[in-house]
């Protein structure tokens, strides 16, 4: 039950960030939704059993990122963040920092509780068409996502 109302208060938290961002972006600012969530572990590789589909479903709005997925682990995690982006030509980067819940620390899953953590979230994608794939950088996780723009 204490599992479930952590991960409830967290949603809230996640909806009421997204709406204030929401109510308080400019109005073309772009809103996409994340969908997929496939990695490979960079440095560890193969050496643990790693998940690497993540089942993400994110939303951004504007500068704004709140998302839901399935960790390396496979828990359930939520992460919110403030984003920065630089655009060259059809490629865009992007820095989000924000917080992450669903890791029982910052390196293995040793410790006995799922912690808030802090985020810094590198990511790139191809903006030419509507249907945007990018790559981002979780920890050691390089994960192939798809955004959607609205």
């Amino acid at each position: 039950m204490k599992a479930l109302t952590k991960s409830a208060l967290w949603l809230l938290l996640s909806f009421v960030l997204l709406g204030a961002a929401m109510s308080a972006s400019n109005a073309k600012a772009e809103t996409s939704i994340h969908l997929g969530g496939w990695s490979k572990h960079l440095v560890t590789g193969n050496d643990n059993d790693y998940t690497s589909s993540h089942d993400l479903f994110a939303v951004e709005v504007g500068p704004v990122l709140v998302a839901r997925f399935r960790n390396s682990y496979g828990r359930e995690s939520y992460a919110a963040g403030y984003g920065w982006s630089r655009k060259w030509g059809n490629w865009e980067g992007l820095v989000y920092m924000g917080v992450v819940r669903g890791y029982k620390g910052f390196y293995g899953n040793d410790e006995k509780h799922t912690k808030t953590l802090p985020m810094a979230l590198p990511s790139i994608r191809y903006t030419k068409y509507r249907v945007q794939p990018g790559l981002l950088l979780l920890g050691e996780a390089l994960v192939l996502e798809f955004g959607i723009v609205l």
